[in-house]
């Protein structure tokens, strides 16, 4: 593909992902979506085929963009561990706003326009309860804990905040969102650990 080509092809999926984002698949317009690219119509059906193609795309490239590094890994105690990922996954999801809504609304959607969102957030909870699961193989987390269900709780948790943060007395503004995420990620730690 041509510079041009890759440019163009760009701008619809930045469109899509902030026109999907904000009505969901079925409420979500081509029309919308060509004229926030500054894109013939066609265009869309040409690089992605379907309407059904572009959605897909579009979550998995938000998918993509909120895998949270796994930095925790080595940082010492396993509840510390846990700590460091999970912040590390609300900074990301609070970080990439429109991408977490798409998210948030794919794990909605019904048949496979969800799937790439499912797989997301599937990944997530993978990785926290590997966290969770280190840290009952050293004695650190109670051997009454599920590690996968703690994990789902978890993601749960950050994405359900996120989803509600607007209307959330709280505000949505850094020093709120911190000490949100601190009290929240405490007292699940608390539920984990002896």
């Amino acid at each position: 593909m041509a510079t041009s080509e890759l440019e163009t092809r760009q701008r619809i999926a930045e469109a899509a992902l902030a026109e999907f984002a904000e009505f969901g698949f079925h409420g979500g317009r081509t029309d919308r979506i060509a004229k926030r690219a500054h894109a013939n119509k066609q265009l869309l059906y040409y690089y992605f085929g379907s309407k059904a193609k572009l959605y897909e795309a579009a979550l998995r490239d938000a998918a993509s963009r909120l895998q949270a590094t796994d930095d925790a890994r080595g940082a010492g105690h396993p509840i510390e561990e846990v700590r460091l990922h999970l912040h590390s996954v609300l900074d990301t999801l609070s970080g990439h706003p429109t991408e977490t809504r798409l998210l948030i609304r794919g794990i909605q959607e019904s048949g496979e326009q969800g799937t790439a969102a499912k797989e997301a957030v599937g990944d997530l909870v993978t990785q926290v309860a590997a966290h969770i699961s280190e840290g009952q193989g050293l004695g650190y987390v109670r051997d009454d804990v599920d590690p996968a269900n703690a994990a789902e709780h978890a993601v749960v948790l950050l994405l359900g905040h996120l989803s509600l943060e607007p209307v959330l007395a709280t505000g949505s503004d850094n020093a709120s969102r911190a000490a949100w995420i601190r009290t929240a990620l405490e007292g699940l730690l608390q539920t984990l650990s002896w």
